[in-house]
């Protein structure tokens, strides 16, 4: 793939994970769960630490689209730290998407390190989306999701 910018690489490598994710699971029936609530087939993290709006987009748009070919039968969890937390801020330009994606399950993580980080090197709070998560660590908030059967993307 020669010629590609690391942009277009990264999109290329993500929509290939996220297919074969798709491809691997696709037969798989919803699990119901002794109480009587429907658990879901599919688990999925996503780590955003990056402030790249474009890659943002790309990962809310992923989310979307695997939230409605698999029937709303994945859960999602979106993890941000670092410069990705600016994802579920109030100034975030995904707004909308993110809170539609609430309404369809997907659950949204904001590394408290990286909050308490930015108002001691900034000293302004950022101000979060109202159904942001605050979780004390992003890479150990992954790794327990991973632990719990989650699949882990990167994009």
């Amino acid at each position: 793939m020669a010629g590609l910018r690391d942009e277009d690489m990264r999109l290329v490598w993500f929509k290939i994970l996220a297919g074969s994710l798709l491809a691997g699971l696709s037969s798989i029936q919803p699990a119901v769960a002794h109480d009587d609530r429907v658990s879901y087939s599919h688990k999925l993290v996503i780590q955003v630490s990056t402030a790249d709006t474009d890659t943002q987009k790309r990962v809310l748009n992923e989310a979307a689209y695997l939230k409605r070919v698999l029937n709303n039968n994945i859960d999602i969890s979106i993890v941000a730290y670092g410069p990705g937390v600016a994802l579920l801020t109030k100034a975030s330009y995904h707004t909308n998407q993110i809170r539609s994606l609430m309404l369809q399950g997907a659950t949204f993580y904001a590394c408290d390190n990286t909050l308490k980080n930015s108002m001691a090197n900034k000293g302004r709070e950022l101000e979060l989306l109202h159904g942001v998560s605050v979780i004390a660590n992003g890479f150990k908030q992954i790794m327990e999701l991973q632990n719990q059967g989650y699949a882990y993307l990167l994009p």
